[in-house]
């Protein structure tokens, strides 16, 4: 029986995958928080990633204006440290 593959990569990588996550603390930390993020997402806007109805210059936007609170936080820390 021939394996089933999502965008090149056998079923059974994904199980060995697994593992490996499951082994990675780090790895499994960060994934879980993007499956809460995930699941936040969708309470408070009712939908996900998914969606199509946003345009390039839309999507963007968003990232732009994540990038920007990220350089924010970056200089609060570093104000942090200089105290």
């Amino acid at each position: 029986m021939e394996n089933k593959k999502i965008n090149d990569i056998e079923v059974n990588d994904f199980i060995y995958l697994e593992n490996i996550i499951k082994e990675d603390q780090i790895v499994e930390e960060v994934r879980d928080k993007f499956l809460v993020r995930s699941e936040i997402g969708k309470k408070k806007y009712g939908v996900t990633l998914d969606r199509d109805d946003l345009s390039y210059e839309d999507w963007l936007n968003h990232l732009q204006e994540e990038l920007m609170d990220s350089i924010l936080y970056i200089q609060k820390l570093k104000n942090i440290i200089k105290k």
